[in-house]
Formats: structure tokens, sequence, C-alpha cells
């Protein structure tokens, strides 16, 4: 039976870095929406068509991993409630565990220094061209923490968040 885990969430919250070392400490491999969207922005020019083509890749990749019955760590935005609920529909879990994670950053000043961060090497993922423009998109969106899901503020240290990590891992 494999394992995948979700962690979702906005931009700047510090998934790429728990998913990082996660994967380091478990031995288990990563996939990131952000790196296939990057490459497939290379050759569609349209964001909305980039995300479509994103997400349907990922899900078949997460999908190949299920059938094979290896585990995951999947790094992917959709913090909007209403778009994880679609993306997940694509997979057929069958008999995996699914951890799912909500990360999140409730100190709004580490949350637009790590922003303004971004700003100074943006990837073709990134839309935001202001802090005031990721506030402005994050503050009309739908991002709830859902039923048998796990929140991580990444406020806290990265020792604190991987001690959660593995603690829920393991019950």
């Amino acid at each position: 039976m494999s394992s995948i885990y979700f962690f979702r969430g906005k931009a700047a919250t510090g998934k790429t870095t728990i998913t990082n070392i996660l994967s380091k400490k478990i031995n288990v491999g990563v996939l990131r929406k952000d790196d296939i969207f990057d490459v497939i922005s290379q050759y569609i020019g349209d964001n909305s068509d980039n995300n479509r083509v994103t997400h349907d890749l990922l899900a078949r990749l997460i999908q190949t991993n299920i059938n094979n019955n290896t585990d995951l760590i999947v790094d992917i935005g959709l913090y909007n409630n209403t778009h994880w609920h679609t993306f997940q529909s694509k997979i057929d879990f069958k008999e995996c565990k699914v951890y799912n994670f909500l990360c999140d950053c409730t100190d709004r000043i580490i949350w637009e220094n790590r922003i303004r961060e971004r700003l100074n090497n943006p990837t073709p993922n990134q839309y935001f061209k202001s802090v005031e423009q990721a506030e402005s998109h994050y503050d009309y969106n739908d991002m709830k923490l859902l039923e048998h899901e796990y929140y991580i503020d990444s406020c806290n240290s990265l020792e604190e968040i991987l001690v959660y990590i593995r603690k829920v891992i393991n019950e």
C-alpha cells in the first residue's frame, strides 16, 4: 500500500522547504506542481492552459505511483478548496494512505517578506508582481482546513513542523 503526502497552501508558506527536508528524512521522492508548470509554460503561453495541463499531468503521475504501490510527496499550491477537490477527484486513491497538509503562515510580516524575496528571483509560475497583488489575491480565496487535513503553520520552527508531520505519519 502506498502513502501519498500532499502539501498544499498559498505561495510562500514553506511547502517546498518542508517537502525538501521531509523527502530526505523519509526517503520518498517529491513531485512539485511548480516544476511541471515551469517546463510547460515554455511551450504554452496561456497560464490557465498551463495550469490545466500541469494538473492533469500531475494527477497522472500520482496515479502511476499509486498503481505501482510507491510512496510520494506532492508539493502543490491549490490553496482554493474547490480547486483542491476537483484535482483530487482525478485520482483513484484505491487502498493507499493519503495525508493532506495545509500549509499557512500566520505571521503576515514573515509571509510578506517571503513574497518580497520571491520577487527578487521570480519563476514562471509566479504571477505576483508585488506584495499587494499577493495579498489581494489570497484575501478573496477559499482556503480552509478540510476534514482529514492537518494544519502546518510555517511560523513554527522546521524542527517543530517535522516532529508534527512524523507524529501524524506514525499514528
